[in-house]
């Protein structure tokens, strides 16, 4: 069985990691999510957030007007803390098994 090494470093070349001798653990480049990608996926889950809070807040008010209202604020304040939540879960080394 090979072992596996957590390599933080991004390498310019992709070939400096062929010089690999045979004795060392093979390295992988730890996975990290670009802010980018962050964003747009909060972005997507409150749009999901958004259409579910307007249909139940529609069905309970009877009222569209309100129900919008109650859908836009409330996405709008999940979405921020959404966003913190993911950045911070990202820096927790719990979880991440190293071998």
């Amino acid at each position: 069985m090979t072992d596996i090494k957590i390599d933080d470093n991004v390498y310019e070349n992709e070939n400096e990691n062929d010089n690999n001798n045979n004795n060392e653990p093979t390295r992988v480049k730890k996975p990290k999510e670009s802010l980018k990608r962050t964003v747009v996926k909060a972005i997507f889950w409150r749009i999901i957030a958004i259409v579910s809070t307007l249909i139940l807040a529609a069905w309970l008010y009877n009222d569209i007007q309100k129900a919008v209202s109650l859908a836009i604020i409330d996405n709008i304040i999940k979405l921020i803390l959404h966003f913190v939540f993911e950045l911070s879960f990202n820096k927790w080394k719990w979880g991440i098994i190293l071998r």
